[in-house]
């Protein structure tokens, strides 16, 4: 059946600004792929890993085995050859992969020969089926079919790939809590290899390929670390100077169809909401605060980065489709700063950046229902994810001067409110409502009148906001 775009899904309706319910749900997939009985069969040395973490037997067929195929699971092989399993003290199973075996041929190099445990599966098999990246724009499908096979050959990948499925893992699991340090310990060590590769002057472009995936990979593990707020900012523009690179020196990517990515971005637009679907009352709280830190801010960074915040905001008020394509360009900005400018800007000793980033921290939360309509296979994920990028900004509260901490007073109500909810120790009702009570219902058709599109010349669109004033958006 064809969806209609004016058209919001009931649970996205609500006053509720997150437009769903966050509370975690009763089971996960994750909890029952683990808890699925166990059958016994013949030991399958070469299985994939899908069945090898489902301690299945795999048919060990090609392309896919048949239970990847009838489940629509991804396949990815280990080596065929000069791989074998050990068990130490302790039954802890430790998976050998000899640097000798290139069973993809030259396409990257010789294939890793780091030896992985156990649980370092368990997170391959999650990043395959839950937490891989959805950037770039349309790039999903090699997520879990090119990039595992250059991971193979490239170690400082696969241990980027290893710590976003573990970070993933920890905050929606039980006993999430024991794979913190397997993440941090991955993190560290792709991190090293990624350095060791940027510093290269002579990379081909599958090096540069695999550099990408890796910025990519550890900037959505840090969005799921409690202290990587930092971490996210500089990978995010760690992405786009690789991809400036990239296509500087090779002019297209083996990985990813960067040349798509402005197409598939308005492909996405086009399927959200016309209309606003955020609450008039927390976009209207959202714009009077962040206005008071007008005087606060000190240099060009500060200006921009709150002038595209605040853009966001108005153009929210009248279209969902448009505050997307406003919301992913606030990422743009760090790349626009040289090196200097960009590092004074995220300094944690940059108060008034710290103030902003709770406003912008804000803003995610609002905009979470059209993000979640913009990448659907997240739908399902549990609303845990979402914890990391709350305590980065309970983080800045709390250090601030108490001075500052009046200007995102209502942000930091926003975020504890939203982790209440997460936890299922809130219910809607709790919201942070300031001046008005916020009875629920679908949004008021006079908020429409608030924001309206006065003139349209090409990308830039003039709206009249309120008050006979006007704003013009680079859209």
């Amino acid at each position: 059946m064809e969806r209609d775009q004016d058209v919001i899904p009931d649970a996205q309706l609500s006053y509720f600004p997150f437009g769903q319910d966050l509370r975690p749900p009763d089971t996960s997939e994750i909890e029952r792929l683990q808890q699925r009985s166990k059958r016994p069969h013949k030991k399958s040395r070469a299985g994939c890993f899908s069945c090898k973490v489902r301690r299945v037997k795999c048919q060990e067929t090609l392309p896919k085995c048949e239970n990847c195929k009838s489940r629509n699971l991804p396949c990815v092989y280990p080596s065929k050859t000069g791989q074998h399993v050990t068990r130490q003290r302790g039954g802890h199973q430790i998976v050998n992969r000899s640097s000798s075996d290139n069973m993809f041929g030259p396409l990257v190099g010789p294939s890793t020969s780091t030896s992985f445990t156990a649980n370092d599966l368990r997170f391959f098999h999650h990043f395959l089926l839950f937490a891989h990246p959805q950037l770039p724009f349309g790039s999903e499908s090699s997520w879990i079919t090119n990039v595992p096979v250059f991971a193979h050959h490239s170690e400082y990948l696969m241990h980027a790939i290893l710590s976003l499925g573990a970070s993933h893992l920890s905050l929606i699991a039980p006993s999430g809590s024991d794979y913190t340090t397997a993440a941090v310990v991955h993190r560290g060590l792709a991190l090293r290899g990624l350095n060791e590769m940027l510093g290269k002057h002579d990379c081909s472009n599958l090096d540069l390929d695999a550099m990408l995936a890796a910025c990519y990979a550890l900037t959505f593990q840090a969005s799921y670390m409690a202290d990587g707020l930092l971490d996210f900012a500089i990978m995010v523009r760690g992405c786009a100077l690789v991809t400036q690179r990239l296509q500087e020196e090779y002019s297209k990517s083996s990985l990813f169809p960067l040349h798509e990515g402005e197409s598939r971005l308005l492909s996405i637009k086009d399927g959200l909401p016309v209309g606003p679907c955020i609450e008039p009352f927390a976009l209207d709280k959202s714009i009077e605060t962040l206005e008071l830190t007008r005087p606060l801010l000190q240099d060009d960074a500060h200006h921009r980065f709150y002038g595209s915040v605040m853009d966001t905001l108005h153009v929210l008020r009248y279209s969902s489709q448009n505050g997307y394509l406003m919301f992913v360009k606030i990422y743009t900005l760090w790349n626009s700063m040289d090196h200097k400018e960009f590092l004074d800007f995220i300094s944690p000793q940059n108060k008034v950046s710290q103030v902003l980033f709770v406003h912008y921290i804000a803003l995610n939360i609002l905009m979470w229902p059209i993000l979640l309509q913009a990448n659907p296979s997240k739908q399902n994920h549990s609303p845990r994810v979402g914890l990391a990028l709350l305590q980065w900004g309970e983080k800045i509260y709390r250090e601030l001067p108490v001075t500052l901490r009046t200007y995102i007073k209502w942000q930091a109500d926003l975020i504890a409110f939203a982790k209440a909810l997460i936890m299922g120790e809130a219910d809607v009702s709790a919201f942070p409502a300031g001046g008005r009570g916020v009875s629920g219902g679908e949004i008021e058709d006079e908020a429409d009148a608030e924001c309206t599109v006065v003139e349209e010349r090409g990308e830039i669109t003039r709206i009249w906001v309120a008050d006979g004033i006007t704003r013009d958006f680079n859209m």
